[in-house]
């Protein structure tokens, strides 16, 4: 017998990220709306930076159980399509993105979550210093 996607407990990693959140960055704000979708199978983000940024964008993440990984796409309102995988890091939970020909990896972090708060990291790799360097930092509170 198969287990079906919605009996995944794996598929509950991301339930932190559910709700409506404020975002703020330095120098800018936004809000982002997560929903569980599709009997809970799919995490759906909704993101508006404005009025910090004109940035919109919508990702999806699925919880791959046949490769025990999450995969989520990123779409957003410059034309933007960025695929991701990963999954639980020790304190939260990173996806990262495979390096094109002519870029560097990309990684993204989930980090200090408690019930009502979480940090957001967006990062590079540094090829020359063997490091990732961060390139945003968001602070999400849920909205009350």
């Amino acid at each position: 017998m198969t287990t079906s996607p919605e009996e995944l407990p794996e598929r509950r990693q991301f339930d932190f990220w559910l709700g409506e959140w404020d975002a703020h960055w330095e120098g800018g704000r936004g809000s982002s709306s997560i929903t569980a979708e599709l009997g809970g199978t799919v995490i759906m983000e909704r993101f508006d930076g404005r009025p910090g940024t004109p940035l919109q964008g919508i990702s999806v993440s699925v919880y791959d159980g046949a490769e025990g990984i999450w995969r989520q796409a990123w779409v957003d309102s410059t034309g933007g399509y960025l695929d991701f995988t990963g999954g639980p890091i020790e304190g939260g939970m990173e996806l990262r993105r495979a390096a094109p020909v002519d870029a560097p990896p990309y990684r993204m972090r989930f980090v200090d979550i408690h019930p009502d708060s979480f940090t957001w990291h967006w990062e590079s790799w540094n090829e020359t210093e063997s490091r990732w360097d961060e390139q945003w930092r968001i602070d999400y509170t849920q909205r009350a």
